[in-house]
């Protein structure tokens, strides 16, 4: 049996990979100009256009590492200006796109995750993911949600608002980070869909229960109906819907994991963000429906619990399995003032024996 350590085996593959690693970032630009340098012809004439290029995409990289990027709209801006600067290296070249400009800095940015996730770890959730024929193949397979094509090559796209409205229709159409989906298309895995049907709470539990009846569940976490496969005809094995209990639950998690355990957000805040993200109607996005300290008519007991009640329009965000200890509180239908109907201890709902208030079964 070997001695080699993980880290050893690892950093041996990235010198097999990479050549020269004592500078991850130059190295992880190096090798993505290889990911894409086919689809350049005739560059040889032109000397020391590459090294220039490639040194105002190191340059571009690091200052981003050091910019505040704290919004998609930032890394995009971000990501336009680079593209910009790249295509204006090679403007003696003349034969110089959007499409391979994005193909080299997205695979330099993915390089750089491979080998320090730490400094990418703030803005890899933004990262665009990049276009190329393995990701389209891998897309196109999914018929049912393939909708986007390019009227010409990837390499050729010349259009960054073109490729821009890719990139939003991705985020849009799959759950999770878009780079994350990247990684899995490559590795030949299932991608889950944002399904607009899960919007709609009850059409949503009556088709999750029909599918589950089928085929086995893929979690069993409590408070979550199961993501499951989709059992009808003529969709693709492998692409899921997700219910509100899930998305709801994903973005305060998220909140929690961004901006701290009692980050305290606005009702009308949540409700935009959470369509904004996955696409959800606002009229299925209830916050109070998930909070430790108050239930709402109409919710099963096994609801989420992720926010602390402060008023209609405020909630302290606190996530999943948050030790909370205190009161629960329910306004009847057509009452003007809140009653006491049982307590919360660490976390967990007891409705009061005597209280009017039950679950829904």
């Amino acid at each position: 049996m070997s001695n080699l350590t993980k880290k050893e085996i690892e950093e041996y593959l990235c010198k097999v990979y990479f050549i020269d690693i004592s500078n991850p970032i130059k190295a992880s630009i190096k090798r993505a100009y290889l990911d894409f340098c086919r689809t350049l012809h005739g560059l040889r004439e032109y000397e020391g256009l590459r090294d220039n290029a490639e040194k105002v995409l190191e340059r571009q990289i690091n200052e981003l590492f050091k910019l505040e990027i704290d919004s998609q709209e930032s890394f995009d801006q971000w990501h336009k200006s680079c593209c910009d600067k790249l295509i204006q290296c090679f403007e003696v070249y003349g034969n110089f796109h959007y499409g391979q400009a994005q193909k080299w800095i997205n695979m330099s940015l993915k390089y750089i995750f491979v080998f320090d996730q730490q400094l990418t770890d703030n803005i890899y959730q933004y990262f665009h993911i990049p276009i190329d024929n393995v990701v389209l193949e891998g897309l196109k397979g999914m018929k049912r949600i393939y909708s986007f094509t390019f009227c010409c090559p990837w390499s050729k796209i010349d259009s960054y608002e073109e490729y821009l409205k890719f990139q939003i229709w991705f985020r849009n159409t799959f759950y999770g980070i878009p780079m994350d989906n990247e990684f899995r298309l490559w590795m030949g895995k299932d991608l889950l869909v944002k399904d607009e049907r899960a919007s709609i709470p009850e059409l949503q539990e009556r088709e999750t229960a029909k599918a589950a009846e089928q085929l086995p569940e893929t979690s069993s976490e409590p408070g979550f109906s199961s993501a499951v496969r989709s059992p009808k005809k003529g969709r693709k094995e492998g692409i899921y819907f997700m219910t509100i209990d899930q998305v709801i639950v994903e973005y305060a998690n998220e909140v929690v994991k961004k901006f701290g355990s009692g980050t305290v957000k606005e009702r009308k805040e949540i409700i935009q963000e959470v369509h904004s993200k996955y696409g959800k109607e606002n009229e299925g996005i209830i916050p109070s429906d998930y909070c430790y300290n108050r239930v709402n008519n109409g919710i099963k007991a096994n609801k989420p619990t992720l926010f602390i009640y402060i008023d209609k329009d405020q909630y302290e965000c606190v996530g999943l399995n948050y030790p909370y200890n205190g009161v629960i509180w329910h306004r009847p239908k057509g009452e003007k003032v809140d009653i006491p109907v049982g307590k919360c201890v660490n976390g967990k709902r007891i409705i009061a024996p005597d209280s009017n208030f039950h679950f829904k079964s």
